[in-house]
């Protein structure tokens, strides 16, 4: 199920592409695009795909099991990006602020 920016009011278009939010999610840790869909386990690399799951999951509300579909990842991966980003968020100030960019990026570019 895609989710409409009719249904929320306020939330643009934009905000809902899941290229746009791989886009910043690369941008952010500094990675092509083109790596994300890697099966990799280079730290870079899992902390941009975590980044995009996380925001997809917590903020848009996609399902686990869409957003596994597109990082080609079971959906337990994606319950486990989640909770990854949830736990760093608690713990690292460091971290809160690069994902406070990561959001500030997505929110510019609307």
């Amino acid at each position: 199920m895609k989710a409409s920016a009719y249904a929320i009011p306020g939330l643009p278009e934009k905000l809902l592409n899941k290229e746009f939010i791989n886009a910043a999610a690369c941008e952010q840790t500094q990675i092509p695009i083109s790596m994300l869909r890697d099966k990799t386990r280079v730290h870079e690399i899992v902390l941009a795909r975590q980044l995009a799951m996380h925001y997809r999951r917590t903020r848009v509300k996609e399902g686990p099991c869409a957003i596994s579909r597109d990082y080609n990842v079971d959906h337990a991966t994606v319950t486990h990006a989640v909770k990854t980003i949830n736990n760093l968020l608690e713990v690292d100030k460091r971290f809160a602020e690069t994902y406070a960019e990561f959001e500030n990026r997505i929110k510019v570019r609307q």
